[in-house]
């Protein structure tokens, strides 16, 4: 498995090795090749970016934390409700080789054997 995967890996990377890029247009290269590089500035000249809402932000996060905090606890209960639970729990047995019932043997079919007591 190891050396298809390594095969399947080698593969790949000689056919992207092998694609040719298509060429760049002549003037796009023009600009490239006439392009300056941009020009540093002190970072007292950055234009500063809008004051942040902290309040906003605490009160949405907060709201998110209590939807996902609701959401876990819907799906942390349980989803059988409490018969369907008693009745797996009282059948419970059959895995550890208890007797089937005729209604449950005609149900999965004859290939299970009864044990005999």
């Amino acid at each position: 498995m190891a050396l298809r995967s390594f095969f399947v890996a080698a593969l790949s990377g000689l056919v992207a090795g092998c694609t040719e890029l298509p060429p760049i247009d002549a003037d796009r290269q023009a600009r490239l090749d006439g392009a300056s590089y941009p020009e540093f500035v002190q970072i007292d000249q950055i234009p500063q970016a809008r004051p942040v809402d902290r309040q906003r932000i605490e009160t949405d996060i907060s709201s998110r934390v209590g939807r996902v905090n609701a959401r876990a606890a819907r799906v942390r209960g349980s989803i059988l409700t409490s018969a369907e639970r008693a009745r797996l729990l009282s059948r419970r047995g059959l895995v550890r080789g208890q007797i089937l019932t005729n209604a449950e043997r005609a149900r999965l079919g004859t290939a299970i054997q009864t044990p005999s007591l």
